[in-house]
């Protein structure tokens, strides 16, 4: 298990280092040092990041099927922490489209500047079927000509709803 593959579990669970470090039994310094490759998890730390991993049905590899397809999606910003607990949110919202949808996440295209770590609600429109709703959290972005790429985990993207995607990809 490489630094990526650490940094990204972390992520998609939507939690720090710190937060990492609480739930793996070891400091913040000890994760840290993980995500920069300056050492490696233990067996036992692996067991338990590959447990976090197969628990929320995270993929680390390009072996899940992946599927290119330009699906729209309308994508509003939620508060984090105790912000969201005060803040209405943000009905504005953006549109964009999918480049790329997996069980674990989706990338697009977009002007509007997301950062990682942002939580986002999105939509993701599927024809005569609705749409699918997911809260999910930006795992990446990366500036290109033409637009910032963003990267997605879904958080709460039930199998499903999945499905309901997969069975309507027009052949």
């Amino acid at each position: 298990m490489g630094p990526e593959d650490i940094k990204r579990i972390r992520q998609c669970l939507g939690w720090s280092q710190e937060a990492l470090a609480r739930e793996v039994g070891v400091s913040f310094c000890t994760v840290n040092r993980w995500e920069r490759g300056k050492s490696a998890p233990s067996p036992m730390a692996i067991r338990i990041l590959e447990g976090f991993r197969g628990k929320n049905g995270l993929s680390n590899s390009r072996k899940m099927v992946r599927f290119a397809l330009k699906y729209p999606l309308s994508i509003y910003r939620m508060p984090l922490g105790e912000e969201a607990r005060l803040a209405v949110p943000d009905m504005t919202g953006f549109t964009a489209h999918t480049e790329d949808l997996s069980y674990g996440g989706l990338m697009f295209k977009t002007h509007a500047d997301v950062k990682p770590g942002e939580l986002l609600d999105i939509s993701l429109g599927i024809g005569q079927a609705g749409s699918v709703r997911a809260v999910s959290r930006a795992i990446w972005t990366v500036e290109k000509a033409g637009g910032r790429n963003v990267g997605v985990c879904f958080n709460e993207m039930k199998p499903e709803d999945f499905a309901k995607v997969v069975n309507n990809i027009p052949v």
